[in-house]
């Protein structure tokens, strides 16, 4: 349809679709306006039935002039199809509206709902019902101007009220519209008056006041016995905060008793308007901005003392209303002395347990079974570890320092936080009590408690959590985000207390002692517990972290199949992760982080992985902004930092960089990750002592000299020095064993073969590749081995081991638009085959800057190499120039410095003869203190020999 023209309207886009019809925005060419067009859908284009509702809302809504319900222009049938064009809308329905925000500020609510009630008055006065109220049918345009839409299921109704014994013959046996807006007696099939269509309106404000559907259910039965059977849960128990007069009014809406319900839309329209009046006048809403809003019982006491005026004596009247007063005082009182505690940006800080039970297996652990029952809140903010831990620092106590009630307090106001939660647990009889208090970190008062009791040692997480959801009240969450993110913490975490002690220990230990140290701890707890999904997940990422890229997938598989067991916010921890690390789906990755991020919008969690995810598909750009993000959310966890700093070191940004890695340095943090990114910035500014200093100083560090020695052998191989490279390799793999992580090696062998595969040393990287391999069957092993092995004239096990990621990762994004036709085109090389090489090259342009494990623009080297075999000078210089232009990226692998080779090669072959002997220059120039003997260095010295 886009950019056809039907009539004299020019479809410029589709706007929208429902069961009813497709919608387009269009131009009206003679009145040169935009027009909404709405079309049937072609499968319902010819059906006589559905053609007949869609000439009835045409001629409803035609016959409504009321500037809340959606103008029609006209119906126009044209080349055998019907279309109807109406006023083009700028906006969001209120089901989006309501899906953005949950529960509507009472000043937004009374807006629209009066909107809504003068244009049911002004349809049922014409004898028109809509017999489809809903939030997705309810129109709010940028200016605040409610459009009541799709009328399609409209009819001319009598004026008159029916019996209830009438029945709704036009339906078929079974109610046209959706269920859980329906009247009881439209899903009954009976006849319909305007009182239908003031009970959907009556689940519509319902849904406007506390963010959730009045009936529910998970099928279209249970939906409907709730609507004909069943009371929702009271407005006021869902929203305290809502005025009791509109929960009246609500009610009064969804009686299930017609004659017991509203009789006319003006009835409604009226309590609405003197609600709003009242508000105003009690200051519950503001008279021309948003405000806080006061308990529902002003308003109350607002109306009984009214009346009482008008049907007692002046003196009596006097008496109530000092009476009154005193009772707005007491409200008011008791109102903000139980209201948010906590503020939109107010952190909490977690005090460890007072346990005076004798057992040691609630020490540590119930704080941190406490932190996950918090962390499901998107309301909350707990202060993170590593803000803790920065805080203990600056007070000279080390980060395993334990969280005692005074210490928690000074972490509390030296953090800026507002309140800190103490807990205890004490024997009681044959159980255990526990306590939350929540107290204030200046003047140390109690603001918010809660006490529980667990009859028995297995009972415990349980009751905390329960705990754990009436404080994350008692703080000041909504009770509809608390419904939500509601998931059962001995499910969302774990029933074993052994399992979760073993958890948080793993924790702690990580923290003080880096990630190989943890990996007994967590071990432990999927021993204890098999179905412990947060534990799961924690092994995956240490042995990601680790480079064990088997063991890690292995994990991730195992959480992303428990990923129903735990919180909301760790589900999409598992899936994230899941997704790139093990199917390599970078689109879903990315799409369920922003879907995190926007749930969740308070952590830093959401934007590191976004960020990784960007950075490995080569959007750089976006990772950085996503680091900065988390490093702004986070500015005491040395992994944001670490992640930035690759961002801008891969932009070329080197300065920004640096900053990056000063400011770390001034909060005292470190990491493994930090000195390599270090390293590498070093390397790209030629600070060779800087270079030496970092990998001195990592040295026996565990964790930190195997990744300094594996980047080592590749700054001696840039140089040609390619004994020291196999050497500082040797190396990095004896620290990687002593470590207790073997599992590196294949990772480093397979990454060793591809490098001197493109020394063109094919004996010793095939041997590489033959080994990695027997000893990993991981994913990026695969892939370097594969291309060493396809470099090094094996063309037949680089194309088995090619067709085996090909069949084992169907779904990788890198895997399919990078690494395999990387692969595939260097064995169309070596068969003379290179323009079937180019061909498969151009899968990977999109992601040929992605910041991959087999990565330094390899396929932008390859391409070069093709089209260098093609004769086509021109093409292959710009492929090797990529590499140059991109310093950052391609760091300190050979490739960086063989690629002068390569364009004195080129320029040799295209006559440049100037051009070629500087670029060999520049080659030798790096090479100058290359081992004598490498096939390199005999290669560009015979032929620049030739030159000259």
């Amino acid at each position: 349809m886009q950019g056809t023209t039907i009539s004299h309207y020019r479809v410029l886009e589709k706007i929208g679709a429902g069961g009813m019809g497709l919608v387009y925005k269009a131009e009206d060419t003679f009145l040169g306006r935009f027009v909404a067009l709405k079309f049937l859908p072609e499968e319902f284009a010819e059906d006589p039935k559905t053609l007949q509702r869609f000439r009835r809302e045409a001629r409803a809504a035609s016959a409504l002039n009321h500037p809340n319900i959606c103008t029609i222009y006209d119906v126009v049938e044209q080349d055998g199809r019907t279309f109807i064009v109406m006023e083009h809308l700028k906006g969001e329905s209120l089901r989006d509206l309501i899906a953005r925000n949950g529960a509507l500020p009472l000043d937004q609510l009374l807006s629209i709902a009066t909107q809504i009630a003068e244009a049911l008055q002004t349809a049922h006065d014409l004898g028109i019902l809509h017999r489809d109220i809903k939030p997705a049918n309810v129109f709010v345009t940028e200016r605040g101007v409610v459009k009541i839409l799709d009328f399609g299921l409209a009819k001319v109704s009598p004026l008159e009220p029916v019996s209830a014994d009438e029945s709704n013959t036009d339906t078929g046996g079974w109610a046209l519209g959706t269920v859980a807006y329906m009247s009881p007696e439209q899903a009954l099939g009976r006849k319909l008056d305007p009182r239908s269509d003031l009970f959907s309106f009556g689940a519509v404000l319902y849904e406007m006041a506390t963010g959730i559907s009045s009936f529910k259910g998970t099928t279209t039965g249970e939906i409907f016995l709730s609507v004909v059977q069943q009371a929702p849960v009271s407005p006021l128990e869902l929203n305290p905060a809502l005025p009791e007069a509109l929960q009246q009014i609500i009610n009064k809406c969804l009686e299930k008793d017609r004659e017991q319900r509203y009789q006319h839309a003006s009835e409604v329209l009226g309590d609405l308007k003197q609600l709003q009046s009242e508000a105003v006048a009690m200051d519950m809403i503001p008279k021309s901005s948003k405000a806080v809003r006061p308990p529902a019982v002003i308003s109350w006491i607002t109306r009984v003392h009214t009346g009482v005026i008008r049907n007692r004596s002046a003196w009596f009247s006097s008496i109530l209303i000092l009476l009154s007063l005193a009772i707005v005082g007491l409200v008011l009182l008791i109102y903000r002395s139980h209201r948010a505690m906590l503020g939109e940006k107010d952190t909490l800080v977690l005090a460890d347990f007072t346990n005076t039970t004798g057992d040691p297996i609630f020490d540590g652990t119930l704080r941190q079974a406490l932190a996950m029952e918090l962390s499901q809140s998107p309301f909350l903010n707990v202060l993170p570890q590593s803000k803790v831990s920065a805080t203990l620092k600056a007070m000279d106590k080390p980060a395993s320092e334990r969280l005692s009630r005074s210490v928690a307090r000074e972490v509390c106001e030296r953090s800026n936080s507002k309140v800190y939660l103490a807990g205890a647990i004490a024997k009681q009889g044959g159980g255990y009590d526990i306590v939350l208090n929540a107290i204030n970190c200046v003047t140390d008062e109690v603001v918010a408690h809660t006490e529980v009791a667990a009859k028995d040692r297995d009972e415990v997480i349980l009751v905390l959590g329960e705990s754990g959801k009436r404080m994350r009240r008692r703080l000041g969450e909504s009770l509809p985000s608390q419904t939500k993110f509601n998931k059962n913490l001995a499910q969302a975490t774990t029933s074993s207390l052994e399992a979760l002690q073993a958890y948080s220990v793993g924790l702690q230990i990580r923290r003080t002692k880096g990630d190989a140290e943890a990996l007994p701890y967590y071990q432990r707890a999927v021993t204890l517990d098999p179905n412990f999904a947060s534990a799961f997940l924690s092994l995956a990422i240490v042995y990601n972290n680790l480079q064990q890229r088997m063991a890690s997938n292995e994990n991730y598989r195992k959480a992303f199949e428990l990923r129903q067991r735990v919180s909301e916010r760790e589900r999409f921890a598992i899936e994230s992760g899941y997704y790139q690390d093990v199917t390599g789906e970078t689109a879903k990755a990315i799409q369920t982080c922003l879907e995190w991020s926007r749930l969740y919008p308070k952590g830093d969690a959401p934007s590191i992985r976004l960020g990784s995810n960007y950075m490995q598909s080569g959007e750089t750009e976006k990772a950085a902004q996503a680091f900065w993000d988390a490093q702004r959310r986070n500015p005491d966890d040395s992994s944001t930092y670490a992640n930035l700093s690759a961002a801008y070191i891969v932009l070329g940004r080197f300065d920004e960089a640096k900053a990056v890695f000063d400011e770390a340095e001034r909060r005292n943090l470190d990491s493994a990750s930090l000195r390599f990114n270090r390293y590498l910035l070093a390397f790209a500014e030629g600070d060779h002592s800087a270079m030496q200093r970092i990998r001195d100083s990592s040295q026996a560090k565990a964790g930190y000299e195997d990744q300094l020695l594996a980047a080592e052998s590749d700054t001696e191989a840039y140089y040609g020095r390619i004994a020291q490279s196999r050497k500082a390799q040797e190396q990095a793999n004896a620290a990687s064993v002593r470590d207790g992580a073997k599992d590196k090696v294949p990772y480093y062998k397979a990454y060793a073969a591809w490098r001197e595969s493109e020394l063109e040393n094919k004996q010793q990287a095939r041997k590489l590749a033959a080994e990695s391999l027997a000893a990993s069957e991981g994913r990026d092993v695969k892939e370097m081995a594969a291309l060493a092995l396809a470099r090094a004239g094996d063309i037949g096990m680089a194309r088995k081991v090619a067709d085996e990621l090909d069949k084992e990762y169907p779904q990788d994004t890198m895997v399919q638009c990078y690494a395999l036709p990387t692969i595939r085109a260097q064995i169309d090389i070596n068969e003379a085959h290179p323009e079937a090489a180019i061909e498969k090259l151009k899968l990977a342009l999109q992601h040929e800057l992605g910041y991959a494990e087999f990565g330094s623009m390899e396929p932008a080297y390859v391409r070069g190499l093709a089209y260098l075999r093609l004769g086509n000078e021109t093409a292959a210089a710009a492929e090797f120039q990529k590499l140059i232009d991109h310093p950052g990226l391609v760091a300190n692998f050979v490739t960086g410095a063989l690629v002068h080779l390569q364009l004195g090669r080129v320029a040799r072959k295209a006559g440049n003869v100037d051009e070629s002997r500087k670029q060999y220059q520049n080659f030798l120039a790096i090479w100058k203190d290359a081992d004598e003997d490498a096939v390199m260095l005999k290669q560009a010295k015979t032929e620049y020999a030739k030159l000259n």
